[in-house]
């Protein structure tokens, strides 16, 4: 799969956002939050990228994460 956005990650992983939450030992509401904003932080992209390798999260790489939020914060400088 090629992901579009950060949201996209998010719904892709086993148990969708609450078990997103979980592996990233984060409160729900927080990781609610990120999907909203469709960006997970920085801090978070190397667990991000190591707990979807352990569960198969397929195209979950440091760089796709990276050209996602890149390609967000273009996004919302276009809309500006």
């Amino acid at each position: 799969m090629s992901y579009k956005t950060h949201r996209e990650i998010i719904d892709a992983w086993p148990g969708g956002l609450p078990g997103f939450a979980a592996d990233h030992d984060v409160k729900y509401d927080t990781a609610k939050g990120w999907r909203w904003r469709n960006s997970i932080p920085p801090q978070y992209w190397g667990d991000t990228v190591r707990l979807a390798e352990q569960h198969s999260v397929r195209n979950v790489t440091l760089e796709v994460l990276s050209s996602l939020r890149m390609a967000g914060k273009r996004s919302a400088e276009a809309a500006a």
